[in-house]
């Protein structure tokens, strides 16, 4: 049921993604070991030494508890996970592409509701990047000296210049509309504005 569903990787229905960058080693471990944890209290909860519909077997509500606590634990290892992933990243299209694969991961309302809450990281490197490129633009209408500049007449070489500031918006707005399932949030709004 629900439990199963923290680790979608055993099933044979999904499959895990690839986690790319420096920190994909250190992810992919992280999260073999929450489900190989997550595999060994299943089978502990599954080969009790008791009837399970056995009305008088009072060990059932203990050994379930204990059973719930250390999924709430594997939970919180999951969402450390997924905020160390996002420290290594830098760029909105890796950080598109880790938020998207642990969106995929996240079955439990929980783990989705944190993994789209790391939505506002994205966001926010999406406007500091706008805010970058609005400085090197007001940097290069002072002095436009830039090497796309010589060579052109003074207006095609601006607008050149101009384009290629607007391909890189462009092309970071065309990463995060794929995230089309992510609920509309103030970073969201901020950044298609």
């Amino acid at each position: 049921g629900g439990a199963q569903q923290i680790f979608p990787r055993h099933s044979r229905q999904h499959t895990m993604p690839a986690f790319g960058g420096t920190r994909a080693p250190e992810i992919n471990k992280s999260l073999r070991a929450i489900a190989e944890t997550f595999l060994k209290n299943l089978q502990r909860l599954q080969s009790v030494d008791y009837d399970l519909l056995d009305v008088r077997a009072a060990r059932w509500p203990d050994d379930f508890s204990a059973f719930k606590n250390q999924m709430r634990d594997l939970e919180v290892m999951y969402m450390n996970v997924v905020s160390g992933a996002f420290d290594g990243v830098g760029t909105v299209q890796s950080a598109v592409e880790v938020l998207d694969s642990f969106y995929l991961l996240s079955y439990r309302d929980r783990i989705k509701a944190f993994v789209e809450k790391k939505s506002e990281h994205l966001y926010n490197l999406f406007n500091a990047e706008v805010g970058n490129i609005q400085r090197e633009f007001g940097h290069f209408k002072k002095s436009p000296l830039l090497p796309i500049v010589q060579g052109h007449p003074n207006y095609a070489g601006m607008a050149l210049a101009v384009k290629g500031f607007m391909l890189r918006i462009q092309k970071q707005m065309e990463e995060l509309n794929q995230l089309c399932y992510l609920k509309s949030s103030r970073e969201q709004e901020s950044a298609r504005d």
